[in-house]
């Protein structure tokens, strides 16, 4: 206790040192940081001021961080979006920082995202800070493959079909546009699946399948069952074309011209996806396109295959790109031959 006589006055020096919940009597410092000086006095009056004066840091009306947790949407398919979101239960004025752990580092909001670029366990780090203090929470981000993913269509298939190698081809769905026609009966040549191919859409269709996006192995399945079967033709009866992805992958497309009627035909195509739908078009040229049936088997390892250069863009480039790589090579050659005669000439 401290006695002051009437107009006295009297300097009290208090440290503070708030890294723990500590009882110092006249001051206590609670755990998160914050730290109250009590005065208490025996007088009959209360002092109508009380001065006070220090050095340390000065909270400048900000509240101390506390409770930071850190919620991810793990484990995330590769190519799809990683979020984050960072949560306190006090403080104010907070800044975030994001280290995703593969490299990325970045200051943003408290709800963020981020793609990743390869498969993967990635420990993330977020750090909440104000001029208080910061705290400092983590978590692990998976990055997986997709579940293995196989779908099979039957063109104007009214029930489910087990066909050969396991394959379960679903009934017709996803297409937009076309007619259907029904060959039951007709015997195919060179397959077991026979069902598979006795029915069909046919004129002008599309096909709109909905997939995450990425990288698919989609296969077109064919036969002639009209055309040398149901009525008197050959080859030319049936031309169409085919695209898929806005992309031409079969043009004038002959069935009949390439295997003859009642056989199966079947196109593989490599594809990526990008916009969450894999599109298949099917237009006339002669008579009714058609098809089959329809399988698309997710295939991530083509997605990591780098693009190839197209050597016949190379060799059909514009005339004027081809000769300046030309003058570009004569002139380099002519450089290092010189450098060479004049080398040459300092040796001897």
């Amino acid at each position: 206790p401290v006695n002051l006589a009437p107009g006295a006055s009297q300097v009290i020096e208090v440290t503070f040192a708030p890294d723990a919940e500590r009882d110092f009597g006249a001051a206590t410092v609670a755990a998160d940081g914050a730290a109250v000086l009590a005065l208490l006095h025996s007088g009959a009056n209360s002092a109508l001021v009380l001065p006070l004066s220090g050095t340390g840091a000065s909270s400048g009306g900000n509240d101390p961080i506390s409770g930071l947790a850190l919620s991810t949407n793990s484990p995330v398919i590769l190519g799809n979006v990683s979020a984050f979101n960072a949560t306190i239960t006090a403080g104010t004025n907070v800044t975030y920082t994001w280290n995703f752990g593969d490299g990325t580092v970045t200051v943003g909001p408290a709800a963020t995202t981020h793609t990743y670029a390869a498969l993967g366990s990635y420990s993330v780090v977020v750090t909440a800070t104000n001029p208080i203090n910061s705290q400092v929470a983590g978590a692990t981000m998976q990055i997986i493959d997709p579940p293995p993913f196989a779908q099979y269509i039957n063109a104007n298939g009214t029930a489910v079909f087990n066909g050969s190698g396991g394959k379960v081809w679903e009934v017709d769905n996803s297409f937009s546009g076309g007619l259907t026609y029904s060959n039951t009966g007709l015997a195919i040549a060179g397959t077991t699946d026979d069902l598979l191919y006795q029915t069909e859409r046919y004129g002008n269709f599309s096909y709109n399948i909905a997939l995450d996006d990425g990288c698919y192995d989609v296969i077109l399945h064919f036969a002639e069952i009209w055309w040398g079967v149901g009525a008197a033709g050959g080859p030319g009866s049936r031309v169409f074309d085919v695209t898929i992805e806005g992309v031409l992958e079969l043009d004038n497309y002959d069935i009949y011209a390439a295997v003859g009627p009642s056989t199966p035909d079947v196109h593989a195509f490599e594809i990526q996806v990008t916009d969450g739908s894999l599109d298949i078009d099917f237009f006339t040229e002669v008579n009714n396109a058609k098809v089959s049936a329809i399988e698309v088997l997710y295939n991530r390892a083509l997605c990591s295959v780098p693009t190839a250069i197209n050597l016949d863009d190379v060799n059909q480039a514009p005339n004027g790109s081809l000769w300046g790589g030309v003058a570009l090579v004569v002139v380099l050659v002519f450089v290092l031959g010189y450098v060479y005669v004049k080398r040459r000439g300092q040796m001897v």
